[in-house]
């Protein structure tokens, strides 16, 4: 929770964005921490808070119900993937990014691909951070 919390936080103040670039940590934090949450409900609190943090104005957003959505969807990549540990979480990662701009705004998709293949590889190097950090705090994936 605190971890996709402090994500949802960077995300938003674009302090790690390169060359106008923001990387969705809060898509790659939830594919990756997925594979660690303890519980479904635990999961969906975070996913909840991140997509809380990345509201702008005070109704529900196509953004926020976005990354719900794809918790949903993480969620059933957990239940039904049959590799371990990395694989899954980059096709998550990989799947939940152009999920998530198809569902918030597939004109980015359509229109710069470029850049979105930017942000692509800036997630997925973010996920395989994210998910080092998960397999040395936590140990083996739940």
């Amino acid at each position: 929770f605190l971890a996709i919390l402090l994500l949802a936080v960077l995300q938003q103040s674009r302090f790690l964005a390169i060359g106008g670039v923001n990387p969705n940590l809060v898509v790659a934090g939830l594919a990756v921490f997925v594979f660690f949450a303890p519980s479904f409900p635990s999961y969906m609190f975070a996913a909840a808070v991140g997509a809380l943090v990345m509201k702008s104005v005070p109704a529900l957003e196509y953004s926020s119900a976005a990354i719900l959505i794809l918790a949903l969807f993480f969620w059933t990549m957990r239940l039904t993937a049959p590799w371990r540990f990395s694989i899954p979480m980059f096709v998550a990662t990989a799947a939940g990014s152009a999920l998530f701009y198809a569902m918030v705004d597939y004109h980015f998709l359509l229109n710069h691909p470029y850049l979105f293949a930017y942000e692509l590889a800036y997630n997925l190097i973010f996920a395989a951070v994210l998910y080092l950090i998960g397999a040395y705090s936590y140990g083996e994936e739940r």
